[in-house]
């Protein structure tokens, strides 16, 4: 009779910490495993000690605020998406070339008017250096020139003279600007130019008319 009593306590003893202490355990366990595998919107529900339905109830939190803050990186991340969407349509219809380029020089972006101008594909003109193309006649005075740039005085212009592949020659007039991160370092440059070789030309058809009437006053 003593054995059966005791069995039975152990098996009540037993049924009681599984029910009160293992069970929520087990269940707590099952559910800080699911929400640390991503899925967020799990919550824990359990009956048991209030030590487990406090441990409970912060992990359900902490999940509630990453699911928050997820959903406010996703609404920022479709925004930027659409800005930068905006952006492109924006300066894939303007007639200026636009690109833009690391500091070593390397395309990220050239608009649909710049892989005109230059007779280039797209994808031919990913990681080359723009340099070369912003200032083919001097490079090492662009460079210098980009040099000097900084946050407080970010802008720079030039001209320069460009030989076209069927060697006409041509002049393009650039705004370079340099971009830079919190930190004040540089980032990338953003080069807008466009052709003012119409505008040279009747410059230099000017000179020449003047030089030419100073010679014949002269005689």
């Amino acid at each position: 009779r003593g054995l059966i009593i005791t069995a039975t306590l152990t098996v009540l003893v037993t049924w009681l910490l599984k029910r009160q202490f293992l069970g929520p355990l087990e269940q707590l366990q099952q559910g800080v495993t699911q929400i640390g595998h991503g899925a967020l919107d799990h919550r824990i529900v359990l009956a048991g000690p209030s030590e487990y339905l406090h441990l409970a109830g912060a992990f359900n939190h902490m999940a509630a605020t990453l699911q928050q803050r997820e959903a406010q990186l996703a609404e920022q991340n479709r925004a930027m998406q659409a800005s930068e969407a905006r952006y492109r349509a924006i300066v894939e219809d303007q007639t200026e070339l636009v690109c833009r380029y690391l500091p070593t020089g390397d395309i990220t972006f050239a608009n649909e008017a710049f892989c005109r101008y230059f007779d280039r594909p797209r994808d031919q003109l990913d990681g080359v250096d723009c340099r070369q193309m912003l200032s083919p006649d001097n490079p090492e005075a662009a460079l210098r020139l980009l040099d000097t740039l900084c946050p407080a005085h970010p802008v720079a212009r030039s001209e320069h003279r460009l030989v076209r592949p069927d060697g006409e020659i041509r002049w393009l007039h650039w705004t370079n600007r340099a971009i830079f991160d919190d930190r004040g370092n540089l980032v990338e440059y953003a080069g807008v130019g466009h052709d003012v070789t119409e505008r040279k030309q009747t410059a230099e058809r000017s000179e020449e008319r003047r030089v030419g009437k100073e010679c014949r006053s002269r005689w």
